[in-house]
């Protein structure tokens, strides 16, 4: 929360409705810690917001409204995500469907999730729809919040890729060694053409006026 704002509201907004999902399930939630931490948080985050607040009031400035459509945004899915990790999720999803049709459960199938598997859900689920803002005229930007998404989308994809390593047959498993050699391949590629690509932040104004400053200042401010 001292940090950075939307990191430490997305957070909360993870908790509050992995806290939701248990009760929906009849679970026991211990509102005293949910009160603790809730209050601790506010607390901390008092520390910074509440004197500007106090000072200049509440400000917020929206980002300019970008049109994107369904193509843009999966383009900005993917450029955030990437395709392995996008195609591990799925194999893991289809895995886990498939996984509960074979069994016979008299109990609905949100009550054999774990907590686990219920708070990675959340995690990845709450970001991809907040993403989606735009499309009910909010301002957003769509990638930033979908940053958050990538953590719980990574571990679902490791998931995904360890079904296969799971799976001792010697197909399965040569699959599995050279999906793991293409990965490290096309990582270090992509490294390396992302640290080719960048550019300074700086424009060639602002170091003139750092030269001047360098040349004519007191050396002292």
């Amino acid at each position: 929360m001292l940090t950075h704002n939307l990191t430490g509201l997305i957070m909360l907004g993870v908790i509050l409705l992995f806290t939701l999902a248990l009760k929906l399930r009849n679970e026991r939630v211990d509102y005293k810690v949910l009160g603790f931490f809730m209050g601790f948080t506010l607390m901390v985050a008092a520390i910074w917001w509440l004197p500007l607040i106090i000072h200049y009031g509440f400000i917020f400035h929206n980002p300019q409204m970008v049109i994107l459509g369904p193509v843009g945004y999966l383009g900005i899915l993917n450029k955030t995500m990437g395709v392995p990790a996008l195609i591990f999720v799925f194999l893991w999803v289809v895995t886990m469907i498939n996984d509960e049709l074979k069994k016979d459960y008299v109990e609905k199938w949100h009550n054999r999730l774990s907590r686990g598997d219920i708070l990675i859900i959340i995690w990845a689920l709450f970001p991809l729809i907040l993403s989606n803002a735009y499309l009910l005229g909010f301002s957003i930007l769509i990638d930033r919040i979908l940053n958050f998404a990538v953590f719980p989308v990574m571990i679902i994809a490791a998931l995904g890729l360890e079904y296969i390593y799971s799976n001792k047959k010697p197909a399965y498993q040569k699959a599995y060694k050279v999906t793991i050699a293409l990965l490290i391949i096309s990582s270090l590629f992509s490294a390396v053409f992302c640290a080719l690509s960048l550019k300074p932040m700086v424009t060639d104004s602002q170091r003139d006026l750092a030269q001047w400053f360098a040349d004519n200042g007191d050396g002292k401010g």
